[in-house]
């Protein structure tokens, strides 16, 4: 999913009107809400970062997206999906504004605008999902890095430095978020250092998004709302 910069509609909405909903507070690692979860909550994060995973029947993880404040997960509960069927887990220490789905969809009932932004953010989430995955099998390990660092250039998991971003994530976490073996992701970004786009060293990836954008034949796509899970 593309990343935004902080805040949106939905999340300036929910915190001008608390009624119905609690702040919970995860520490490192915990999980917000694991697969077989029963999908009864709204999330949006607050503070922190949280990550979502796809998780295989053998326990294989899928880095799907990295969240930080103004960004909201949990839509399995709208859809009244029985389970999130999904990973949620705090990455140090977060805090997020939780609101049981049943009292959310009285509130959209209400609120006809939000209602609509919610729709339109879910179907460019849906669209970008699908144009995804109908072109994973078609593309090398090489552009599928690229395009998840520049996927992650304003997540919670990546900083400013001078030149572009500094992302803190290992070879296995960009592994599980490519979906390759972790052997592959360190081909990949060595061939990358030799070509002089990246700079790796313990624990993250250095980049100027501006330089691999030249490389990702697809045009860059931002949506209006920040939407995930």
């Amino acid at each position: 999913m593309s990343e935004i910069t902080e805040s949106n509609a939905i999340a300036d909405f929910i915190r001008q009107n608390g009624s119905g909903w609690r702040l919970v507070k995860y520490y490192d690692r915990p999980a917000a809400f694991e697969p077989r979860d029963g999908a009864a909550d709204f999330f949006v994060v607050e503070s922190g970062e949280i990550r979502l995973f796809e998780v295989a029947v053998h326990g294989a993880r899928r880095l799907l997206d990295i969240l930080g404040a103004g960004r909201c997960f949990g839509f399995a509960s709208l859809g009244k999906i029985p389970i999130y069927e999904i990973l949620a887990i705090s990455v140090g220490d977060s805090t997020a504004r939780v609101i049981p789905a049943n009292q959310l969809r009285e509130i959209l009932l209400s609120h006809g605008e939000l209602a609509l932004q919610f729709v339109e953010s879910m179907a460019r989430q849906l669209h970008e999902a699908w144009n995804e995955g109908s072109h994973f099998v078609f593309e090398d390990c090489r552009l599928r890095l690229i395009r998840t660092l520049l996927r992650f250039k304003n997540s919670p998991a990546a900083r400013a430095v001078p030149g572009g971003v500094e992302l803190w994530m290992t070879h296995a976490q960009l592994a599980q978020a490519v979906g390759v073996a972790r052997e592959t992701i360190s081909l990949c970004l060595t061939q990358l250092k030799r070509e002089n786009l990246v700079q790796t060293s313990r624990n993250r990836v250095s980049y100027n998004p501006d330089r691999l954008q030249q490389f990702d034949p697809q045009p860059e796509f931002t949506p209006e709302l920040a939407i995930a899970g």
